[in-house]
């Protein structure tokens, strides 16, 4: 058995981090060190944490002033020992045999990155989904999905919740594979989906196991949901990112796709700053909004989409009359938008044969 290192960032997260800590204790595969790291909290987080080092040897407790979740989880890896790095959330909770359910998959296929379904609960207690009591020796070990880079990207770009890439939580990394790769310490946003994007990036597959073992607890969790100049700042760094390396890589769909949800982002950012009366946020995003209809890659998008983004940012009243109007017809960008994409396939099977 190879060791599997577990990083578990800690914030005040004294109401869940028992039942976190608790949930790998209780897994089969037992080769493995839990990494605890204590982001500064003012809570008693540090106090349980330690108490559950005394208990089980296996689980190691760092300390470091409050610097944010990628410092925490890059302090996890500087510290990992094992073969495979698994990520999970202070607030989260894991199936008994999920560990040992990746592993198994990873060794077979090979894959960099390993991941699983989310059973998706409220931020109370603890409760063991129904699913779960279903016995694992009736399932078979070929429930699962591989991805192939070309694939995984994909899958990250369409937010796809059956993989979830665009989040760290549940992932398990072959450590040999990150090299240079860390989380962004600037970043409070899109952090995790920079971290597996580059990964991505680097040639990285991925293999999926169905099965829901992943609890996530849906509540606004830390600064996940706060709404500011930073909070949108961060965002678009990430998302323009990944853009401008679609574009770089050829992948011009994956890079139109990327927009379109850039200009919807920032059309929903301005509609929400305005509904708050937060001016200087109002302010910030459309100076945003400027700079993206400057980009090359702002062109090729849908062009209803767009005319849509130039009237909200140039002319609000026209955008609220004409939005009334347009709401009739959802589809209808989205049928523009799949015609391109037709024609794009067209053009490249037109190329390649004439190649051949």
């Amino acid at each position: 058995m190879d060791l599997i290192s577990i990083i578990v960032p800690v914030f005040n997260s004294a109401q869940y981090i028992y039942d976190c800590v608790e949930s790998v204790r209780a897994q089969s595969y037992t080769d493995f060190e839990l990494l605890l790291i204590d982001d500064g909290s003012s809570d008693n987080s540090s106090a349980i944490c330690e108490e559950m080092c005394e208990k089980d040897k296996r689980i190691h407790l760092l300390k470091q002033n409050h610097s944010g979740v990628s410092a925490a989880r890059n302090a996890g890896i500087k510290a990992a020992a094992g073969k495979y790095l698994f990520f999970l959330d202070s607030d989260d909770v894991l199936h008994p045999q999920l560990l040992e359910m990746l592993y198994q998959h990873q060794e077979r296929s090979g894959a960099v990155i390993a991941s699983e379904g989310r059973y998706y609960a409220d931020g109370g207690s603890f409760r063991k989904p129904h699913e779960w009591e279903t016995d694992i020796k009736t399932r078979q070990v070929e429930e699962s999905i591989y991805l192939n880079n070309e694939t995984a990207i994909k899958y990250l770009l369409d937010g796809n919740r059956e993989a979830t890439l665009y989040v760290i939580g549940g992932k398990m990394v072959r450590r040999d594979r990150l090299e240079a790769i860390r989380f962004d310490e600037k970043l409070a946003q899109g952090e995790d989906t920079l971290f597996l994007y580059r990964l991505l990036e680097e040639g990285a597959d991925v293999i999926v196991l169905f099965h829901s073992w992943y609890y996530y607890r849906m509540y606004e969790k830390g600064t996940s949901n706060i709404f500011s100049i930073q909070s949108c700042c961060d965002k678009c760094i990430v998302e323009r990112y990944i853009c401008r390396q679609e574009v770089e890589k050829g992948r011009i769909f994956n890079a139109i796709q990327k927009e379109e949800y850039i200009i919807s982002q920032l059309m929903e950012w301005y509609k929400k700053g305005r509904r708050k009366q937060e001016n200087g946020l109002v302010k910030y995003i459309k100076k945003l909004a400027e700079e993206e209809e400057s980009m090359y890659i702002f062109s090729q998008a849908c062009w209803i989409n767009r005319l849509r983004f130039f009237m909200l940012f140039h002319c609000y009243l026209l955008y609220c009359i004409a939005h009334r109007i347009v709401i009739c017809f959802p589809q209808y960008p989205q049928i523009q938008w799949e015609i391109k994409y037709k024609n794009m396939l067209k053009k490249k099977q037109l190329h390649e044969s004439s190649k051949g």
